[in-house]
Formats: structure tokens, sequence, C-alpha cells
């Protein structure tokens, strides 16, 4: 059957989503505690006086039941008004201990407000929130720069925010490699996730917490396997307390190194599921899904073990990597001349058996860095890394100064995503862009040094386009950059790729390059809706919104809300993301399990 997918939501560049921040100082003696008590009793009775014609409202899974960021005045007040009557919401309060001036800059400061309230039309729900005010020139009058709802919990369900580890956890038994539950055929689970890695398990813990037993599917022999069948010398770039999974007392303590490697990783998977005694069906593929109309079920067709069976689920959860984690690969002339060997970063391990020959990277984010610091180690005679653009470098001395003092071990992983993540997407990419260019220009000569190895480096980089629209394409420097700057490691980008030769590269110049090796660092493949097409066919698959991006309010296409169709979802984005979302789409599915489906605000209010 041939395609007719038409995207419901498009994707919009994320220099073009709506937001601004502000340019004031905060007097050293406001007192904001009245301000932001006066500033609650406007915000239940909203008005335009509390809105500016940059005022951004951030709704997650609250009043709008999906994710949302309104903008406008006009706008703003038409959905706050209707969703606020629709659910009943009362019992405004502000939380004790909870309101405090922010003053990331000299120039720009806020009064920040956490306050909660309740709803009582069904599903009945409890819900947090964030006020951001800042003065007029001469701070008597405050607006809204920002607010946010999130919910955190629906009345009559057990808090999602607690799990209590099994009683024996601790034991030395072995993981199992047989299911916890063996049901017959006919048994409707109430949810199957496919994939043990971070969403899968962020997913399947926080249904647990709500009472929902999910069934996760995981094609390798066991837990953790999606990382150690990586390349040996993979390291988290970002820091063990932002790569957390969820619950207290953290996975990885203090005792673990501040970046978590493929044994830390491992061990923390196995140890998560142990603890919480999650229900994983190990060597299980998924081969196919089919929607009853008249049950509302899903059958799935799975390989376990090596025996064909199929199951029943009311939903199903696709955690299997951006586009199924296909590797992309370029296609290049002359490739069956090449002499040497050739192979994707999905397939590489290492590179001890290469000493002493000529290896090339092609690509310069973080996999290719990683591949060709570790050839480096390994004592090839050259290391060659070719660029193909320029490439955004962000020093993890950086990542130090923005994020190490929101992830911590002081701070539970959850406290620090409510403050981080729930910031309209707007707001914290113009926030990174401030602090990365201030702090990159302070020290050129870190960046002239790669530049005058041929190395293309954007120096004030747009993290949230590399994460949210290149899905990548940057590295996090953890000490490579430097390699390129003392010629350890060479570079070319002077010219476009264009194929093979019998003994390396050619490219469009007319230039060649030596290689006995050349590994491709070069991603993979984007949209999951393509891998999901595969799974459900293409009459279901093209109900289904494509994934990753933004739409035009800034929030992620296709990823942890309704995507189109009942019964399915989509996960994905960092380990950030994962965590935070994945607590949502559980009370979702839960809801909808129990019979109190959130309701979707999807209308775009005029």
């Amino acid at each position: 059957m041939a395609s007719t997918h038409t995207p419901s939501s498009p994707a919009c560049p994320i220099t073009e989503i709506p937001g601004a921040l502000p340019t004031c100082a905060i007097n050293e003696d406001v007192d904001p505690l009245p301000i932001a008590q006066a500033s609650l009793i406007h915000l239940q009775l909203l008005d335009a006086h509390l809105l500016t014609d940059t005022t951004l409202w951030r709704d997650l899974f609250a009043l709008t039941g999906t994710a949302r960021t309104i903008n406008g005045v006009d706008s703003i007040l038409k959905a706050w008004k209707e969703l606020k009557t629709a659910h009943k919401a009362h019992e405004f309060a502000l939380v004790p201990g909870g309101v405090q001036v922010m003053r990331p800059t000299p120039t720009m400061g806020w009064i920040q407000a956490k306050f909660t309230f309740k709803t009582s039309a069904q599903p009945p729900m409890s819900i947090s929130g964030i006020m951001r005010l800042v003065p007029d020139e001469e701070q008597q009058t405050w607006k809204l720069w920002n607010l946010i709802t999130m919910l955190q919990g629906i009345d009559g369900f057990p808090n999602v925010d607690v799990l209590e580890p099994a009683m024996d956890w601790q034991s030395e038994a072995e993981q199992l490699l047989t299911p916890v539950s063996d049901f017959g055929e006919q048994t409707i689970h109430d949810c199957v996730i496919v994939g043990a890695g971070m969403s899968g398990l962020c997913t399947a813990g926080y249904l647990k917490a709500v009472g929902i037993n999910a069934v996760i599917l995981e094609r390798n022999k066991r837990v953790g396997q999606n990382w150690t069948d990586r390349y040996d010398s993979v390291k988290i770039h970002t820091s063990r307390s932002y790569g957390q999974l969820p619950f207290e007392p953290p996975i990885w303590g203090p005792e673990y190194p501040y970046h978590l490697n493929i044994q830390h990783l491992d061990e923390g998977y196995q140890k998560y599921v142990k603890r919480y005694n999650l229900d994983v069906w190990l060597s299980t593929s998924l081969d196919e899904a089919r929607w009853s109309k008249v049950t509302k079920t899903w059958t799935l067709s799975i390989t376990r073990r090596g025996m064909r069976q199929d199951v029943h689920a009311r939903h199903l959860v696709l955690a299997i990597g951006g586009g199924g984690q296909v590797p992309k690969m370029p296609e290049l002339d002359n490739r069956n001349a090449f002499k040497g060997k050739v192979l994707h970063s999905a397939e590489y391990k290492n590179s001890k058996a290469w000493k002493g020959l000529k290896g090339v990277v092609i690509g310069t984010a973080n996999s290719g860095h990683d591949v060709a610091n570790d050839m480096l180690g390994a004592g090839l005679e050259s290391v060659t890394m070719i660029q193909r653009g320029r490439t955004p470098v962000l020093p993890i001395e950086y990542y130090h100064k923005i994020y190490d003092h929101i992830y911590n071990d002081k701070i539970p992983v959850a406290v620090s995503d409510a403050l981080s993540v729930t910031m309209p997407t707007a707001i914290s990419r113009l926030m990174a862009i401030k602090m990365i260019g201030k702090f990159s220009s302070e020290e050129p000569e870190r960046f002239d040094a790669l530049e005058r190895r041929g190395f293309r480096v954007e120096r004030c980089m747009d993290l949230y386009q590399c994460l949210y629209e290149r899905f990548g394409g940057h590295y996090i420097d953890v000490g490579v950059s430097n390699k390129i700057g003392q010629g350890l490691i060479k570079v070319k980008g002077d010219a476009p790729l264009t194929g093979f030769t019998e003994s390396g590269l050619k490219f469009g110049d007319g230039s060649t390059l030596d290689a006995d090796v050349v590994v491709f660092a070069t991603g993979f493949e984007g949209n999951m809706r393509l891998a999901a097409a595969d799974l459900v066919g293409q009459e279901v698959g093209d109900k289904l919104d494509d994934w990753w991006g933004v739409d035009s309010e800034g929030e992620l296409r296709g990823a942890w809300k309704p995507i189109g169709h009942p019964g399915i979802w989509f996960t994905g984005g960092n380990v950030g993301l994962a965590r935070f979302f994945s607590r949502f789409l559980a009370l979702q599915i839960a809801a909808d399990v129990k019979g109190m489906p959130l309701q979707v605000y999807s209308k775009t209010p005029q």
C-alpha cells in the first residue's frame, strides 16, 4: 500500500519558536513573597494585566492533557479560562519555601514562585506549577514571564514518583532469562514496551509505581547489552547525576565516576531491573503488531528465544531509539575497489588489532571523536577525521558551569528535572546560547587552535538545535579537542568526500587520503515513525506523527504523547528527556487503563 502520510504536526525551525529572555536586574531589597502571593491571586482570575506580549505558558499533561507551550496574550487567556473552568481548578497555594529571587547574570533576573492546585473534574488531579515574574523598570508592577503547570499525580493513583524496591532484590541470585510473567496467549497485558534501554526502563518503572505492570520485550540476551555491544571506550559525556534512572536512592551513587562507562551503565541497568523486579522478556523481538478496532487491543507477534507466539496488549510503547537505531551510511563511489576495512561505528568495538595502520574516521560528533581517540591510544600510524560540516563544540568545563549546580548528588534528580526540563524550550535554548557565548568569548585560543589544524568549529553552539533538530552532530569536549590542536589527530575538511580508491579515499578537489581502515561515525536514521510503520503496517503507520524535531510551540514531535492512533506511543531523546517524560507517559497509560483518560486540548487557541 502506498504511503499517504501527512504530518499532523509539521516541524518548525527551532530558531523560529517564540520566546525571549528578560533584561532586568532585580533589586537587592525586593521581598519576593508578597509579590508572589499577589501574582497567584491574579493568576486565578487571569487577565491581561498579568501578561506581556512575550509571556509563555507551558503545560505538561496537566490542563491540556499533553505537552503544549502557548504564547500570546489572547491565546493564553482563552486557553487558561476555558481549561481552568473545564477542570474545576481550585485550592491554589504557594509552596512553603518555594519563592525566591533568581539572578543568573547581573542583567537578568526574575522571581520564581512554586505553587500547587487541584482539579475536581475527571480525572481529579494534583498539579504543580512555577510562576516566573519580571518587573517593569520601576519594579512596581510584576508580570508573568513564563508559567509552568505540570501534572503531579491523579487522585486515587499511587504516587508516580515513589517505587519501593522488591523485598529480595539484594540477593545474589542471577537475573533470570525467563520472564517474571508467563501468561497464556489470551491474557491481555495493560502495556508492552519494546526495548529495555533508558526509555523502556524508565517507563516500566513509572508504570509500576502507579500500579501498572508492563512487559518489556528486549531482543538482547541480557539487560544492558545495548551498551556492552557498543565500542569499548564509550563513556557518557554528560554527568552521572544527569544520567540517573528514576527513584531514590540513586542507582549510581558518589562512588561512581562523573562520566559513566559501559560497565557502569550495564551494571546500573541490571541493578535497576532487579531492584524493582521489572518484567523483562529477554531474547525477544517484536515482528508485527496488529490493531483490533473491535477490542481496542494489539496482537503482537513476537519471537521469544527462537519460538513464535502472539501476545495481546492495550498499549504498545516503542522504546527502540531513533529510527530503530538503523545506521546511516553515505553512498560513496567505488566502494568495492577499496582494499581496506570499512565499518559503521555501530559495529566498532576497539582499535587494538589495527596498530601501525592508517585510520580514518568519517564524522566529527561525539562518536567520531571517541573512535579517533581510541585509534590514537591503540597506536595507529595515523588518525584522520573527515569533517563534512562545521562542528559545534561544547567544552566539558562549560557543561559543568551550566548544569552541575542543577544536577548533582545533593539534589534528587526529579527535583532537578522539575526546575530544568520544565522550562519552555525557547527559553532553555536562549539561556544556553547566552552562557556558552559568554564562556567561549573569554578563551578564543581554545578554538583558534582547532581552526589552525583545519577543524572548523562552531564556537557559540546552539545546543538545543543540536539536540532537538539536528539529532546530535555536536561534540562535548572531554579532551580530544586538545589532541587535535596538538596535531596528534589530523583533520581533513577542505573538500567534500566523494568516494574510495584502492588505497583510501578521494575528494571533490582531486585530493586523496591513504587509509587501511575507515569508520563511519555518521549517526542513525532519525524518524521512529518509519520503523514503527514496518511493525504496525502502512495503514496505521500513515496515521502516526513524525518523530523528533519541534513543532511551532517548541514541543517535541511524536514522543511521549498521543501520536495519531490509540494505544501506541513513541519514546526518545537524551537521558534527561527520557527520564522526565516517561513519568507523564506512565500517567497517561495508567489513566486510560483505569477508564479515566486525560482529555487532550490539541486545538491551537486563537
